[in-house]
């Protein structure tokens, strides 16, 4: 199987993950961490990505560009704000974004697509550690807030950067994708994506059904969730330093960044370790600042920003008139995730629904674009042709220069250039799942959301014997009813039976006008019945 690997490019990080034969693992950079910051900064004879530039916003940060996806997917021009330490964007007439970057040699003005390349150039020379060709086949994973234009820069960025993209898809599928929940066609649920980041946050309410995801609903953070927390850490531990020193570190710029670098650190050491030490040379007038932080410290000062964090899901859910009770499974994603204390309020907001944070939150989408990518790629590729490889050999000539040239033309034709979306469409899909009843009993044979032309199999169970032919009722209601109702029965019909036969076997197919064909099996007869229901409430049979 060829290796394939999976992106993440979210607003403020990104992350490669690879695919070989089925394992799928994280790649790390060349600093050995396994997510990059998304950041790009611009010199005069070289341009600095990932954490080497984010390093750098303290000294450089008028040459430095962060924030670049929001920007290119901000719907109209908007005031940015100047305290976020780095170059501002600019708006053109086609509402193009660039920046004016401040180099040694003066100002110079930078492409937002541009910048874009450069982060992807950075992801591929992490993939090349793991796939020596030009090309690396990839799905690309994007925030479900990015704009069509943000998409299409995106994918032309990949593509100069030496990416083949076979999959785009967006948050709340590649969450669902990493966990493998649409492998199951006969698997119904509600899932709740919920992705905390650095600079946004967003809950997804997804239905799961046949094998398809349906976001019904999803809501936005009011404010950046890992921004808030590390403002949250640097304000303490500016209380700190003043009460050594009685110094505001908080009113030098530089100071500030400094702070707040260090107070990112201290955020993720103490997502997996009861305490953590901060050390800052130089912070502020010559002075140098150390402390200790304990997790229970930390969790007390952004307990309230947690609990704002999912105020905006549970708002929209009710909207949806849906209970958190109702919630099958939670999915995770993002670093702030990784916050012990939020998972356990998750989980406590959301009491019958099993919390998935097996897989780091911030490893997540990335994973789960390199599942996709492997699905895709299974899904179209075709057989080599024999003669590629030797099998039937012809002799030299012009019969095998001949040869050569048709089995050259058939391996072109088997190579097609795949591109697939998981962008939001619009599909129709069934909204009620349909029943076979069986005496007392009923079993769901076409599942909700089911698509039109996807053949669905089931087994119904024959509980009392049957002497030489049974009644079978299909009726449609939202979950089994004892005493279907006149107007919800879709067909009744008689299947001949032997008297040792214990089940039968079904096959459905949902036709796109609305019809619904289905074939009974009786397995120890091997006799198919077939008939079609149409929308006219007929059955005809054969």
């Amino acid at each position: 199987m060829e290796v394939v690997f999976g992106i993440y490019l979210g607003n403020s990080t990104s992350c490669v993950a690879v695919n070989k034969n089925g394992i799928v693992n994280v790649v790390a950079n060349a600093g050995g961490d396994r997510v990059t910051p998304a950041v790009v900064a611009v010199h005069d004879d070289e341009v600095v990505t990932g954490l080497a530039a984010k390093q750098g916003l303290v000294r450089h940060g008028q040459r430095s560009v962060l924030g670049v996806l929001r920007d290119i997917s901000a719907a109209e021009p908007h005031s940015s704000d100047a305290s976020r330490g780095s170059c501002l964007p600019e708006w053109d007439e086609d509402r193009d974004v660039s920046y004016c970057v401040q180099t040694d040699s003066g100002p110079r003005t930078v492409q937002a697509s541009n910048v874009i390349k450069h982060i992807f150039l950075q992801l591929k020379d992490v993939s090349s550690r793991h796939n020596s060709a030009v090309q690396c086949t990839a799905c690309l994973c994007l925030p479900a807030w990015v704009s069509n234009k943000a998409v299409t820069v995106c994918k032309s960025a990949a593509r100069e950067a030496g990416f083949k993209l076979v999959a785009v898809v967006l948050q709340p599928v590649a969450a669902c994708l990493a966990y493998d929940l649409l492998a199951d066609r006969t698997q119904s649920m509600l899932v709740m994506t919920l992705h905390l980041g650095e600079s946004g946050g967003q809950g997804s309410l997804v239905e799961i059904g046949g094998g398809i995801a349906t976001v019904r609903d999803s809501t936005h953070s009011k404010f950046p969730p890992g921004s808030a927390i590390t403002n949250k850490l640097v304000e303490h531990l500016a209380k700190e330093f003043y009460a050594k020193y009685k110094g505001d570190c908080l009113d030098n710029k530089r100071s500030r960044q400094k702070l707040y670098n260090q107070a990112e650190n201290v955020k993720h050491v103490l997502s997996t370790l009861p305490s953590a030490t901060v050390n800052v040379d130089s912070l502020w007038e010559g002075m140098d600042f150390s402390c200790q932080v304990s997790r229970a410290r930390f969790e007390g000062l952004i307990v309230s920003l947690l609990n704002d964090f999912l105020q905006p899901t549970l708002d929209m859910l009710s909207k949806l008139s849906v209970e958190p009770a109702l919630i099958n499974k939670v999915i995770l994603s993002g670093g702030t995730c990784k916050i012990p204390r939020l998972q356990a309020l998750v989980g406590e907001k959301f009491p019958n629904a099993e919390v998935l944070c097996s897989v780091s939150p911030d490893e997540l989408l990335a994973r789960g674009a390199a599942m996709e990518a492997a699905i895709v790629l299974t899904k179209h590729a075709k057989p080599t042709p024999s003669s590629l490889n030797g099998a039937n050999a012809t002799p030299a000539g012009k019969d095998s220069k001949n040869s050569k040239k048709k089995n050259r033309s058939v391996a072109e034709k088997s190579k097609p250039d795949v591109m697939r979306s998981h962008l939001p469409v619009l599909v129709s899909v069934l909204a009620v799942p349909v029943w076979c009843q069986i005496g007392d009993e009923s079993t769901c044979v076409l599942p909700r959301l089911t698509p039109p032309l996807l053949r669905h199999t089931a087994t119904v169970s024959i509980s009392t014997p049957a002497s030489g032919s049974l009644t079978l009722t299909l009726y449609e209601a939202p979950q089994s009813l004892p005493t279907p109702a006149d107007d919800c029965i879709l067909a009744q019909v008689e299947v001949p039976v032997t008297a040792e036969c214990k089940e039968l076997s079904m096959s459905l197919v949902l036709k796109p006008e609305g019809s619904l064909q289905v074939g009974i099996l009786e397995p120890l007869s091997k006799k198919w019945q077939k008939f079609l229901i149409t929308r006219s409430n007929g059955c005809d049979s054969s």
